[in-house]
């Protein structure tokens, strides 16, 4: 089995069992995370290819921290995952209280995401290794440079953006300390 197979079953097991734990229907998860209930199904089969921001809004729409749905992808291995230029690799995933996920994103020149706002209390930190990214608040979003640290509320939606160059960065997300785990 690929790696990449591997892991979408992963999701899907995990989503399953998150979604019947909080006594969800395949409707109810789906319209909370704004999807569709087929491609909720998909991905519960593991067959889907989430991306970042799905894997994000049904994790907001589980209670759940991101990190819960994507911890132990490579049994044991960091496991990545990609979208428009922007990659995210969870370093370690804490239940709490407060819960914590640490990732580590990497940009590609030009490489855009662009996230949704999460749960009221959630607070990123990044701390940028290399080059510069453009990131915070959608609407006042702040350059951030190596050795630079920026800490922001994440309940609006916000951005992180490599403008010309390759960028890297740690992330670290904080959670309210009664969040579902």
């Amino acid at each position: 089995m690929d790696k990449t197979r591997n892991i979408r079953q992963i999701i899907g097991k995990r989503l399953k069992y998150l979604r019947n734990k909080r006594r969800l229907s395949l409707s109810s998860l789906a319209k909370r995370a704004g999807i569709s209930k087929a491609t909720l199904s998909v991905l519960e089969d593991g067959e889907g290819n989430p991306t970042i921001s799905t894997l994000w809004m049904l994790a907001d729409a589980l209670e759940v921290p991101f990190g819960k749905l994507v911890v132990n992808f490579g049994e044991g291995k960091p496991s990545t995952i990609s979208e428009c230029g922007v990659s995210v690799r969870l370093i370690e995933h804490s239940d709490g209280p407060p819960p914590i996920d640490a990732y580590h994103m990497t940009l590609e020149p030009h490489g855009c995401r662009e996230a949704e706002p999460h749960s009221s209390g959630v607070v990123e930190q990044i701390t940028v290794l290399k080059g510069y990214i453009l990131t915070g608040p959608t609407n006042a979003p702040k350059k951030v440079s190596a050795g630079e640290t920026y800490t922001f509320n994440a309940d609006c939606p916000h951005i992180y953006v490599a403008l010309t160059k390759p960028a890297s960065a740690v992330l670290v997300v904080t959670y309210p300390p009664d969040t579902v785990r």
